[in-house]
């Protein structure tokens, strides 16, 4: 990372958007087509609730390297939260299009367009790097859509997040967004795959037991509080379960 990357992280970071859009201004003076300072303007920009820019300026990135995934996606974002669902959407559909063709390197490390390179090509802490930084934009697209109760839509874009990085939330968003669509079973099962990723993420617990609660399999409900209670489980779900589990006169072992 470049020292100019860094300074704006930091001034970002902590709300200094005066200079952290000074930055961004000096990288575009040297270089006005680069993505990646595109979508660093659009974020600022949308950090500070001027949408109408920061919606600009992503569509100028993704002009400036079309294999860019995420300023498209954080267009999507933007747009589903101002309510603009079917543009929303439209984004989201484009995202997958691009996705599932060959990723841009200099899209990744925000320097500009440059030849393709496949995923594979690539060196293994990178190709790593891509795809979590995908997965993030994914994810944060589902929470978007299942907000907004677009249930299928939200399935998809978690759907897509795990095909990019397979992990632990990635699979509990996509058991949500079962749960939402009154598929317990479903859910249950991409709460099995979370844990074997990482059985010790508290909030799989406590949904595992949301799930078995609504399929009326208190005993296993009961297990999965116990096994949240042991990782020390401060969530608010699991406060709520344990209150109703009290209330009707049961006890975690």
């Amino acid at each position: 990372m470049d020292m100019r990357q860094q300074e704006f992280d930091v001034a970002y970071a902590s709300g200094d958007f005066e200079n952290a859009e000074q930055f961004v201004v000096e990288a575009l003076a040297d270089r006005p087509d680069n993505p990646h300072w595109l979508n660093q303007l659009g974020l600022l920009y949308f950090a500070q609730g001027q949408y109408s820019d920061a919606l600009a300026a992503f569509d100028r990135a993704v002009c400036a390297d079309p294999h860019f995934l995420e300023p498209l996606l954080n267009g999507a974002i933007l747009l589903s939260d101002l309510g603009y669902y079917d543009e929303a959407a439209q984004r989201f559909d484009a995202a997958k299009l691009i996705d599932s063709s060959v990723p841009s390197q200099a899209g990744a490390l925000g320097l500009g367009s440059t030849l393709p390179l496949p995923l594979g090509h690539l060196p293994a802490s990178l190709g790593v790097a891509i795809g979590r930084a995908a997965a993030e934009k994914y994810l944060q697209l589902s929470d978007a859509l299942l907000e907004l109760n677009l249930f299928v839509r939200a399935q998809e874009a978690a759907e897509e997040a795990c095909r990019h990085y397979d992990h632990a939330r990635a699979r509990l968003q996509l058991a949500r967004t079962y749960l939402a669509q009154l598929q317990p079973d479903r859910a249950l099962l991409e709460v099995e795959n979370a844990r074997r990723h990482d059985p010790r993420f508290v909030e799989l617990h406590v949904f595992s037991a949301l799930l078995h609660f609504v399929r009326n399999e208190r005993s296993e409900a009961l297990d999965a509080l116990t096994r949240a209670e042991m990782l020390a489980d401060t969530t608010a779900l699991g406060q709520v379960l344990r209150q109703a589990y009290a209330g009707s006169g049961a006890a975690l072992n």
